[in-house]
């Protein structure tokens, strides 16, 4: 099965799922009262596959989103 993809409608809806997990992460930077996620920005959201795989992550450290690589899938294993 083949589907085809508007490249400007794909952008547009991946940039409003980026949004969504970015203001995700804010919410967690007001509501939280550790300083290292609200002054330093250390917190991470993210989109996931059935496999654990991510699909799209918004995250203050990068290392957040490498850490998260195998952990999920360890998660949904156990």
């Amino acid at each position: 099965m083949s589907v085809t993809v508007d490249p400007a409608r794909y952008e547009m809806f991946r940039h409003r799922l980026y949004y969504i997990l970015e203001e995700g992460r804010i919410a967690i930077g007001m509501v939280s009262g550790s300083p290292i996620v609200v002054e330093g920005g250390e917190s991470m959201c993210s989109f996931y596959d059935a496999d654990g795989t991510a699909i799209l992550t918004a995250c203050g450290l990068l290392l957040h989103s490498t850490g998260c690589r195998d952990a999920i899938p360890h998660a949904l294993e156990n």
